[in-house]
């Protein structure tokens, strides 16, 4: 009677699963750029600081979830679960049914962690400079789902979540010693080298002969998508995450005001004017120009931001650097670390001024148009906090 019993409710489960999986494959094309788009909004919505638990728990759970799909994945197909398994008629047809959707879930899991990583380095560098770091994290993304055929390669499966573990650790091991810097990126990659081998060593304890059969090409892979990050890195390609720009802006005046934040004399901006690539800074000869910026960086981190202005040279078509004004960044504040230079007597013309770490990466940059007037100009105080 049990018997029976078990048969028919395995036989009704078999029924619905098959049921679902057509219409899926039926909807497939609707289903994927929806769940795709979707999931990326949610995480842009949900996604607000990299210091915070949640968020670090969410990326963690991901990462754990990839591991165990490509776990399970490569074990269900190897010689060692025939061995342990295939005897207990009940457990092998449970993780069969468990073997089905796990290269999806795999995918999932990868296509989650792209999208909050794109979201958060999206937040951290300024795109001009950033972009090719962009390209690759969003193709990851959108390619995730093209790429479904490639998912039952041990090889490219462990490339992608090397490649997930290590954009996971630049961010996360600054967030843990409190600093940034040359030396804490390769710390990042030491402990992505350390963890990405430690879960090969579990593999090939539990697949030897998959193992042994890709472990060229598992090797290869990794060492290009180490080689490739340290190149951006050094060329100043990779954004400076942990650290975000939250507000930049150039002023006619910035004092100190008593209850800590900053009187600034400015130039009232139209709501358009969101959308100009470059503001109108009118100055009477003799002007000085003052740029504020606000610099978000996690709890407990300290470190050095730079305003480094540029003159362009229209002669030349080249911006020339003209100084480059330092300052403390201490991390924690929701708002970021407010922080502002001047330049004495600018001259009319075309300026940039970029906000770079010490080693040079672009966190942010404001571009304005020094104008030349008779009079004084329209200008309004305000405080920002």
């Amino acid at each position: 009677m049990f018997k029976r019993l078990r048969q028919s409710l395995g036989l009704r489960f078999k029924r619905r699963l098959t049921r679902w999986q057509a219409w899926f494959e039926r909807n497939e094309r609707v289903i994927v750029p929806l769940a795709l788009l979707g999931g990326f909004i949610f995480d842009f919505l949900t996604l607000t600081r990299i210091d915070q638990l949640y968020e670090n728990l969410v990326l963690l759970a991901y990462l754990v979830l990839a591991a165990a799909g490509i776990t399970f994945v490569h074990f269900y197909e190897s010689w060692t679960y025939h061995r342990m398994v295939r005897e207990n008629g009940f457990v092998d047809r449970m993780l069969g049914y468990l073997h089905a959707p796990t290269p999806f879930i795999i995918q999932f899991a990868f296509g989650a962690l792209f999208s909050g990583f794109s979201v958060f380095y999206m937040r951290s560098g300024a795109f001009t400079a950033s972009w090719p770091w962009f390209l690759v994290l969003v193709g990851l993304m959108v390619g995730n789902e093209f790429f479904r055929k490639q998912y039952i390669r041990l090889s490219f499966q462990v490339a992608v979540f090397f490649f997930a573990l290590y954009s996971y650790a630049i961010f996360s091991v600054p967030m843990l010693v409190g600093a940034i810097g040359w030396w804490v990126f390769l710390l990042s990659g030491i402990v992505s080298f350390v963890l990405i081998f430690g879960f090969l060593y579990f593999l090939r304890s539990i697949i030897p002969t998959r193992f042994n059969q890709s472990k060229n090409g598992l090797l290869a892979a990794i060492i290009g998508i180490f080689a490739v990050v340290n190149v951006f890195y050094f060329t100043n390609i990779l954004p400076p995450i942990p650290l975000s720009l939250k507000d930049i802006g150039v002023h006619h005046h910035i004092t100190r005001a008593d209850g800590g934040g900053y009187n600034v004399i400015t130039e009232p901006r139209p709501w358009y004017n969101f959308f100009s690539f470059s503001d109108d800074h009118h100055v009477i000869e003799g002007d000085d120009a003052y740029v504020f910026s606000a610099v978000f960086a996690p709890t407990g981190l300290q470190t050095e931001v730079a305003h480094h202005w540029y003159f362009y040279n229209e002669k030349t078509s080249r911006w020339i650097s003209q100084n480059r004004v330092s300052f403390a960044v201490i991390g924690g504040r929701d708002g970021g670390f407010r922080g502002y230079s001047r330049k004495d007597s600018i001259s009319p013309g075309s300026w940039r001024v970029d906000v770079e770490t010490p080693s040079g990466q672009l966190i942010g940059r404001i571009r304005f148009n020094a104008i030349r007037v008779a009079g004084t100009p329209d200008l309004e105080t305000r405080i920002i906090e």
